[in-house]
């Protein structure tokens, strides 16, 4: 992948090393909608477009007037951030086996890992990209107060008999806002038995948390059809030389394609 430019840089391949493993492993422990989600690819960085298997006539005159046939497109938009390493840091850990700070680099990372994750739940209104809440069909309940205790399960027992309703019996995921899902650690009266451990008995496909929701929860049944079409994954590329440091950026691109909007429910106030 020479537009990496990797083979520019002036640092070993241990640095390349320590700096994918941090990649990867910030990607694995913080990244939520991949794990809800079927992911295809990576298609590589060229692939900018998704056509869609649907053809469109648009009616154009009289009954025997030329029409126009086309496929719809939706765009694959790239994600990146940049990070700086010191060239001192890299030299004394090369050489001298010192510690190697990548504070910068897993910034970086999450940088990418929160936006993707934006773009795979709310999609990019200006480039006609939909995500999982805001995709036309998707059902929708009202949100309780999660402060008693036991209300978390029912409105999740409501949203699975929508989507029951709808002919999607599970297995089911759940991702919710952070103060969402750490409610659901509040004990049962009497009891020493979790909510979080009652919801996994319907929950089977996973229980998750993300920042990038607010005050909101998604039932989703994981036999559907929705997927992330993936251009490029999470990679780190070089980028040039600063005054005292190496410049690096990494980038992926991708992009939801929510085609059974009727297999999501949304749980928001």
């Amino acid at each position: 992948m020479k537009y990496l430019n990797r083979e520019a840089a002036p640092i070993s391949s241990k640095v390349w090393e320590k700096i994918d493993e941090l990649v990867v492993s910030t990607a694995k422990s913080l990244l939520v909608g991949r794990k809800l989600l079927d992911v295809e690819g990576p298609l590589g960085l060229g692939f900018k477009a998704l056509v869609s298997k649907t053809e469109r006539i648009a009616e154009a005159g009289l009954p025997l007037a030329a029409k126009i046939l086309c496929s719809p497109t939706l765009p694959i938009p790239q994600i990146y951030s940049s990070f700086s390493l010191s060239i001192s840091m890299i030299e004394a850990y090369e050489t001298y086996h010192q510690p190697l700070d990548l504070d910068a680099a897993f910034q970086a990372a999450k940088n990418c890992i929160l936006k993707e994750d934006e773009l795979v739940f709310f999609g990019y209104e200006s480039l006609s990209i939909t995500g999982i809440l805001n995709t036309p069909g998707v059902h929708k309940i009202p949100l309780g107060d999660w402060s008693q205790v036991g209300q978390a399960i029912e409105d999740v027992i409501q949203a699975a008999n929508q989507l029951d309703k709808a002919g999607y019996p599970g297995p089911y995921a759940l991702v919710l806002a952070s103060p969402l899902y750490n409610s659901l650690f509040r004990l049962y009266k009497d009891s020493d038995v979790l909510q979080i451990e009652n919801l996994r008995s319907l929950v089977t496909e996973g229980i998750f948390k993300t920042p990038v929701l607010q005050n909101k929860g998604v039932l989703l049944d994981t036999v559907n059809g929705n997927q992330i079409i993936l251009g490029q994954d999470l990679m780190t590329s070089f980028s040039g030389f600063g005054e005292v440091f190496y410049e690096f950026t990494i980038s992926e691109s991708l992009v939801p394609d929510i085609r059974t909007p009727e297999a999501i429910c949304i749980i928001s106030a």
